[in-house]
């Protein structure tokens, strides 16, 4: 069973990022109280609040921090016809979550990601980080070995299996416009800066993806161009 422990945010993080929301102080969920809810393994969650308190700000944050790990793990691998990664600045979050009773938690410091295991084993699975976590004290076994971030698709099917996939489904037609995430510092996979800032390369376009076998472990639905989706089209591809 998976769930969403809580999200941290530190005042640290890029404040067109945060926006109103506190900093420091965990946003917790706890343990969901309806497992089970329709089927087994299905659970239910909500995050209530009024408008303009954070509530979309919060999932976005959640989006960017799988967007950043999933450009450490899949920077190495072709993904043929994907669509380019970006690497997303100015992130300064923590993500807990428990999965099938191990308990993660997934850190965001800018330049650095770092994912670990912190109950009941205290460890990394994953970082790549050019900083330190000062807020986590564990004894860890860093991965990648000697500095060196090479891996292979057998690899990265293993350290998928510490991870969750996401699908995000919203038709809102105020939601995801790519021209609302276009002025976010990024990188390009090549570990080169991308600062051109014209919406069709924002980072939120490579979370359409339809093409790469589902690699990254987060996609939006329904499929948007210049901010816009085609219910028709969607309802083709949904009978295919």
């Amino acid at each position: 069973m998976l769930y969403i422990s809580s999200i941290r945010v530190f005042k640290e993080c890029d404040e067109s990022l945060r926006k109103n929301l506190q900093t420091d102080e965990p946003f917790v969920f706890g343990k969901n109280e309806y497992d089970d809810f329709f089927a087994k393994n299905i659970s239910v969650y909500a995050i209530v609040g009024k408008n303009g308190r954070g509530k979309s700000t919060l999932l976005e944050l959640m989006f960017r921090m799988v967007n950043n790990l999933s450009y450490v793990l899949l920077r190495d691998i072709q993904r043929s016809g994907a669509y380019p990664l970006r690497y997303v600045y100015g992130l300064w979050a923590d993500l807990d979550y428990e999965l099938d009773g191990q308990q993660y938690r997934l850190c965001c410091q800018n330049d650095s990601v770092v994912l670990m295991r912190i109950s009941p084993t205290k460890d990394y699975v994953i970082v790549d980080a050019k900083v330190t976590v000062p807020h986590v004290s564990l004894n860890c076994v860093e991965y990648p070995k000697d500095g060196k971030y090479i891996i292979d698709i057998e690899q990265y099917r293993e350290l998928a299996k510490e991870l969750f996939y996401t699908v995000v489904v919203n038709y809102s037609m105020q939601a995801y416009v790519e021209q609302d995430f276009q002025h976010e510092s990024t990188e390009w996979g090549n570990g080169t800066p991308y600062s051109t800032h014209r919406a069709v390369d924002a980072w939120i376009n490579g979370l359409f993806h339809k093409n790469d076998g589902y690699m990254y472990p987060i996609v939006l639905n329904p499929y948007r161009k210049d901010g816009k989706y085609e219910p028709l089209r969607e309802d083709e591809v949904m009978a295919l």
